[in-house]
């Protein structure tokens, strides 16, 4: 099959395909105010001030918030001597930043590897209460999320060369809408559980290296339109040949050569026990090793793919 037939295929699976993505969770709780950022567009954020802070915020997720008034989390590991990683962790629908930070164990991470990790939430009212994401192009949620990234540059270290996105679910959704309409802030992104209606309109300025990851008895996120985003990517980024890939619990694994050293990473793991658990983030302490390859393989996708 074509990528042209493929990228039709993807906008088929996004009209049967209508329902939102969804996790568990609850609300972000409140923490000290930060500095308000502008957004930014689809361009590089600025090189780090010499004023900028590498303060670590002392092994919690403080509360920061856009000129608009909208909160998001940031947690500043320990040890940063200079400019670090930025990565924007997007939770799922029905979830928030606490639960997702807490399913995904990033705050580890940011220590182990020295990142800052931002947490915005989503407003979008959902069955609970709970916040989810509008994907579409040109939403409120794109000029937040850009807000967010340079809220945090205008106040942390940030190399603006690392600046990444992870999304769960309806998040992935997000993430892969800002990786159309932000290539040129954003280095790479990848996600997991989660496929992207929204692909007939993305049109990304630059060959932007993604991650696509999923689990193959995943009740919400259909196989078929988690390949069908993976396959939207290898077209944006006119990609070759394949290389296979192994990892723990990987049903099938490949990494796709692209242009400009661009590249684009799917990884679909083993059936889980039950369909919501194949759905759901594993989180560190339920099964550490899957946990760890999805993070791991994230990891160097982002590392070898910088602005």
């Amino acid at each position: 099959m074509s990528l042209r037939i493929r990228r039709l295929a993807a906008v088929l699976f996004a009209t049967v395909a209508a329902f939102t993505l969804a996790g568990t969770g609850s609300f972000a709780t409140a923490e000290p105010d930060g500095g308000p950022g502008a957004e930014i567009q689809d361009g590089q954020l600025p090189e780090p001030a010499a004023a900028c802070s590498t303060t670590d915020t002392a092994g919690k997720r403080i509360t920061m918030t856009t000129a608009d008034g909208r909160p998001y989390l940031v947690y500043v590991p320990k040890g940063l001597t200079g400019a670090a990683p930025l990565i924007v962790a997007v939770h799922g629908g029905m979830s928030s930043p606490d639960k997702f930070a807490g399913e995904t164990g990033f705050d580890g991470y940011a220590e182990s590897k020295k990142f800052i990790v931002a947490y915005p939430r989503g407003p979008k009212a959902e069955t609970g209460g709970y916040g989810g994401w509008d994907w579409n192009k040109g939403s409120a949620d794109v000029t937040f999320l850009r807000a967010v990234m340079s809220g945090v540059s205008g106040k942390y270290c940030v190399n603006p060369h690392r600046v990444h996105m992870v999304g769960h679910s309806n998040g992935g959704q997000m993430t892969s809408r800002m990786a159309c309409d932000s290539a040129g802030t954003i280095a790479s992104a990848a996600t997991f559980s989660s496929y992207f209606p929204g692909g007939y309109d993305c049109a990304p300025t630059r060959d932007i290296s993604f991650g696509v990851m999923l689990t193959a008895n995943d009740a919400l996120t259909w196989q078929a339109g988690a390949e069908s985003n993976r396959d939207m990517w290898r077209m944006h980024d006119g990609c070759g040949a394949k290389t296979t890939e192994t990892g723990y619990q990987v049903k099938n694994g490949e990494s796709s050569a692209c242009a400009n050293g661009s590249e684009v990473v799917y990884r679909l793991y083993q059936d889980q026990p039950t369909p919501d658990k194949a759905h759901n983030w594993p989180t560190p302490s339920g099964d550490p090793s899957w946990n760890a390859d999805i993070f791991n393989r994230m990891w160097k996708l982002f590392v070898d793919n910088q602005l």
